[in-house]
């Protein structure tokens, strides 16, 4: 069965993220950005149902540890819009995670 215990070997839950880790949250945001390409806080924020200065703090959080950069939108989008990409860190955290996840999911289904 799926539970606490199972979450709490494939991420940090508490929120008080150590240097590498994420939170579960952290790394729905990162592998959203990820499968969908570029996003705005709004866009991100609104998928999440999440409100857009939480989402905007952390993505903040993310940026600052290494996880995205910014860049602001083409000549032909409004400019005052950023849009988040995944940095190569980003992209390592989140192949990192997903396969802790698969560690975690597999131990529950195979004994030995």
């Amino acid at each position: 069965m799926w539970n606490r215990e199972h979450i709490e070997k494939s991420f940090n839950i508490n929120g008080k993220t150590k240097e590498g880790e994420l939170t579960v949250r952290q790394f729905r945001v990162l592998t959203f950005i990820k499968n969908g390409g570029m996003h705005t806080v709004s866009e991100i924020s609104n998928w999440f149902n999440i409100s857009k200065s939480s989402m905007s703090i952390m993505i903040s959080k993310l940026e600052k540890n290494g996880y995205l950069r910014k860049e602001q939108a083409p000549d032909t989008d409004d400019g005052r819009k950023m849009y988040f990409y995944l940095t190569q860190k980003g992209m390592t955290a989140v192949a990192e995670a997903e396969e802790r996840v698969l560690e975690t999911v597999a131990g529950c289904f195979f004994f030995g």
